[in-house]
């Protein structure tokens, strides 16, 4: 492995490292920040050496081994002999295989391809890019066992994780299919960069709401269900509100009769009237009975011709046509006025009397 310096602003390699008579060392080792990490470990020999050429500006680890598959990043550390000086710095992305496994290699954009909601620009100007490339392999690989049959690429739009799949024979499709529906149910499974969704041979599978979203979409369905239950229990006081005053207006007005003519109506003055007949009426001796009679009506015209004074008279206000004919009543009870000291006379008890009213 050869890892040359270059500038972090302007990307170009730094050609001379030399700095007076000091001279430099390096180390390397495995970058073990990955979010998910291969489960390989570095492996050296006694044959293994780091060469720096100062002048070149290079370093060379040989005879470095990984011993496990995945995708690893090695890091590098040099250090000036003075120790005023440590740089540290990452490698690319380095993709360890079985011997056995033929990579495919496509060109042009590929047909099977994850988006993810990140910025590209800024993972680059970062030098992150390569860490965010392994982090997906190894996630794809270990985690969600999908048989890539190739390396992946990056690129533009937010971020496009782009690799083959092999599905060409029934157990690796169905490890595709398990393991894209577990990406898709699990959106935000890698750190700073959210999928919104899979293309897979012309057909797109979108993600799920995020862990938030959800919550809030189970806030939304309690407070639809609380409103269902207000509403369901306003309804029903409402309900029983309805039936308790039926009830209450029914036994108001129960016993109540209609009046069914006119006659009855006025059988009851009002006592202002009452007053001026008591008032008006000459005294009359109790004991003479020959002058007893009993009024059978007093007729009102403003009693009669009153639609105020009748009491739910079913009998129709038409003032134009005929009413029907009414009738009354007159009998003297001459026997029952009577003194008690004195005797009843024999005489005869007169006829009914019948008042017709037109």
């Amino acid at each position: 492995m050869t890892a040359i310096l270059v500038d972090k602003i302007s990307k170009t390699q730094i050609g001379n490292i030399q700095w007076s008579t000091f001279t430099w060392s390096a180390i390397v080792s495995l970058y073990t920040s990955l979010q998910y990490q291969g489960t390989g470990s570095l492996i050296t020999t006694s044959s293994s050496r780091i060469i720096v050429d100062p002048t070149a500006g290079t370093i060379t680890a040989t005879d470095l081994a990984i011993s496990d598959k995945g995708m690893y990043i090695i890091k590098l550390q040099i250090t000036s002999s003075n120790g005023q000086y440590s740089i540290q710095f990452t490698s690319n992305g380095i993709l360890v295989k079985e011997n056995s496994t033929i990579l495919e290699v496509f060109t042009g954009f590929p047909t099977s391809y994850m988006t993810y909601d990140a910025d590209y620009d800024a993972l680059e100007s970062e030098g992150k890019l390569e860490q965010f490339r392994a982090t997906l392999y190894n996630y794809y690989t270990i985690n969600l066992k999908l048989p890539v049959s190739s390396d992946i690429i990056l690129r533009k739009g937010s971020v496009i994780s782009a690799a083959s799949f092999n599905t060409y024979n029934p157990s690796s499709a169905q490890a595709f299919q398990t393991g894209t529906s577990n990406m898709l149910s699990n959106p935000s499974a890698v750190s700073g960069a959210q999928l919104s969704s899979i293309n897979h041979n012309s057909r797109v599978y979108t993600a799920s709401s995020s862990s938030t979203s959800s919550s809030n979409g189970g806030s939304n369905n309690i407070g639809l269900i609380v409103g269902l239950i207000v509403g369901l229990v306003g309804g029903i006081i409402v309900i029983v509100g309805v039936v308790f005053g039926y009830f209450k207006y029914q036994k108001i007005h129960k016993g109540q009769r209609l009046v069914s003519g006119v006659d009855e109506v006025n059988s009851f003055p009002v006592q202002s009237q009452q007053n001026y007949e008591n008032t008006i009426s000459p005294p009359q001796s109790r004991n003479d009975g020959s002058h007893l009679t009993r009024r059978t009506s007093v007729t009102s015209p403003t009693a009669l011709n009153s639609n105020n004074n009748r009491l739910h008279s079913p009998l129709s206000n038409d003032t134009n046509g005929q009413r029907v004919p009414s009738a009354a009543v007159s009998i003297t009870m001459i026997d029952q006025m009577t003194p008690n000291n004195s005797h009843p006379s024999c005489k005869p008890m007169p006829d009914v009397e019948l008042i017709k009213f037109d």
